[in-house]
């Protein structure tokens, strides 16, 4: 199942046609182009409302450099606050408490995350080359997904340390 989840995100680079050298297809945009987001923390912070409801969440992240699941961690959760880390084929599970569970809820089914990794700006055609990461959310209204390298814009900068932060609470030293 892990191993299949990057099948479920569009390589953005061949949907639009780039290649790592013909930069077609390439968000040349500035990095500081719009309104900068500022961060926020996940299991604090007021990020705004959600509009569906979590049905499914998927994260992988490269970590080496072959080809198989083996070089990926994975983070899976579900409205049950049940989390299943793999790091290196090995699978751990943990149940985050009442109120972790409802505001990592509330960060993964945001607007503010969903919309970004809905839209075609934020962080597309930067997925290659390099190693990835990847996110799906599937909500009451549907999947939303993006795979980039590290992207560095908000507010993935803040999911990325928001599934930092959760991870070594709930499965510290993995």
């Amino acid at each position: 199942m892990f191993a299949e989840l990057s099948l479920l995100l569009p390589d953005r680079a061949a949907v639009r046609g780039a290649t790592p050298d013909s930069g077609a297809g390439v968000d040349t945009r500035p990095e500081d182009a719009g309104p900068a987001l500022p961060s926020v923390d996940c299991l604090t912070d007021d990020f705004g409302p959600s509009s569906g409801t979590l049905v499914d969440f998927h994260y992988e992240k490269q970590v080496g450099a072959c080809g198989s699941s083996d070089c990926s961690d994975f983070v899976l959760f579900g409205p049950s606050c049940v989390m299943t880390l793999q790091v290196g084929g090995a699978k751990t599970s943990a149940t985050l408490t009442a109120a972790d569970c409802a505001l990592f809820t509330r960060w993964v089914t945001s607007d503010l995350l969903v919309n970004h990794l809905r839209d075609s700006v934020t962080c597309c055609g930067k997925d290659v080359p390099g190693k990835f990461e990847s996110t799906v959310v599937q909500r009451s209204d549907g999947y939303a997904a993006k795979k980039t390298a590290s992207c560095e814009q908000e507010p993935f900068a803040s999911h990325r340390a928001c599934i930092a932060s959760v991870r070594a609470k709930y499965f510290p030293g993995k």
